[in-house]
């Protein structure tokens, strides 16, 4: 029967090499890696694999960091940091490509103010939940028409 158990990082990595070199022997332990270092081990996977892409330099840029701690944030060493930083980078490029889509299709003129109303913070939250409402009710008509049809 196999017996699984949660473990961190540093004790996650010799278990599954001793698995690996003796697969008969530790065929029934099964560690999973607790969420806090399989968050650290995601952001270092995106720090290896985007690492020419310069996004510590946008981030210093930006002001969001201090130039001693861009790579070891986003090496997932400063977790909240990292964390702080790959979500406003995500953010921000989903801003920017939502705003060449929007501008690239027709949408009608209500759509438009409903979307422009749920960007702009200032305004009272009251609405906002209208506009979502209004964006939530022509999504489902649009998508009942596209069933239809």
């Amino acid at each position: 029967m196999p017996f699984g158990f949660l473990v961190d990082h540093p004790v996650y990595v010799p278990i599954t090499v001793l698995k690996a070199e003796t697969p008969n022997k530790y065929s029934d332990i099964v560690p999973f890696l607790g969420l806090f270092h399989t968050q650290c081990v995601m952001m270092n996977t995106i720090y290896k694999r985007y690492k020419g892409s310069e996004l510590g330099k946008v981030l210093l840029a930006a002001g969001v960091i201090a130039k001693g701690s861009v790579d070891r944030a986003l090496k997932g060493k400063h977790c909240k940091r990292g964390l702080r930083c790959l979500n406003l980078m995500y953010e921000a490029l989903v801003s920017q490509m939502l705003k060449g889509r929007l501008l690239l299709t027709n949408l009608a003129d209500e759509t438009k103010k409903n979307l422009k109303i749920l960007r702009d913070t200032s305004l009272p939250q009251e609405y906002g939940a209208a506009a979502q409402k209004a964006l939530d009710e022509t999504f489902s008509t649009a998508m009942t028409s596209k069933q239809d049809g």
